[in-house]
């Protein structure tokens, strides 16, 4: 199991997440949601992340945290 990083390529504040888990050699899988076509506001994506902001991440316990 891993981590899933949800996260859109024009986020800032998902580059800095990509970069950290790269500089710490941490694998992960990336599911890309477009923000602009609000993605994050699905219902199943609301029931990851309830705030619907992006980038989240989900843990390999199945939690998932809102990252800022």
């Amino acid at each position: 199991m891993e981590l899933t990083l949800y996260d859109d390529p024009i986020s800032g504040n998902g580059y800095k997440a990509r970069l950290l888990l790269a500089q710490l050699d941490i694998p992960y899988r990336l599911v890309e949601r477009d923000i602009l076509k609000q993605e994050t506001r699905t219902a199943a994506f609301l029931r990851k992340n309830p705030n619907g902001k992006i980038p989240a991440l989900k843990l390999e316990d199945g939690r998932c945290l809102g990252l800022r």
